[in-house]
């Protein structure tokens, strides 16, 4: 017959605990240390920063282009009109992407908040489309949202609610 969980003394249960906690502890460090280690020097001589005017909408981004499995171009673009207090949150947030090789999964944002790295810019650039449609909480009137064209909750507001009170949107069309 085999021992249970209930077998065990809760001394031991607690060692056990304790003993796997560390273990992978000491194993994301060593994941993380080899990721980045392998990022750092297969990106290091490769990435470039580059300046893009056609950038309408977001602050930076990560690009790479491969040819079959070769990596051949890294960079990471930035918007011309980043305010300067702005730029080392944008170059931190694209170094993530480059590190990671991720886009905005769960792991992404987690590593986000716990390196205070910005998730997202909040700028308004004069580059960007004008917006024809806002999103209001009905309750507090926080602007929840805005798109440019005719979307699915542009169409249909009254099937969605305000992340901030939970309650009913209310459109402005401009």
């Amino acid at each position: 017959m085999t021992r249970t969980v209930q077998d065990i003394p809760h001394k031991k249960l607690e060692d056990l605990m304790h003993k796997a906690i560390e273990d992978v502890e000491e194993d994301v460090q060593h994941f993380l240390n080899n990721l980045k280690e392998e990022s750092y020097k297969k990106y290091k001589e490769k990435v470039k920063l580059e300046i893009n005017s056609r950038l309408k909408t977001t602050g930076g981004r990560f690009c790479q282009e491969y040819h079959f499995d070769e990596l051949i171009d890294v960079k990471i673009e930035l918007h011309p009109e980043i305010p300067e207090d702005k730029v080392s949150g944008i170059l931190k947030h694209e170094a993530l992407h480059l590190i990671l090789q991720e886009g905005h999964t769960s792991l992404f944002r987690k590593l986000c908040r716990f390196l205070e790295i910005p998730l997202r810019h909040g700028l308004e650039f004069d580059s960007a489309e004008d917006y024809k449609y806002y999103l209001y909480c009905s309750s507090c009137g926080e602007l929840v949202a805005k798109r440019k064209r005719k979307s699915k909750l542009v169409k249909s507001t009254e099937k969605y609610f305000s992340t901030c009170c939970s309650s009913y949107l209310e459109l402005q069309e401009v």
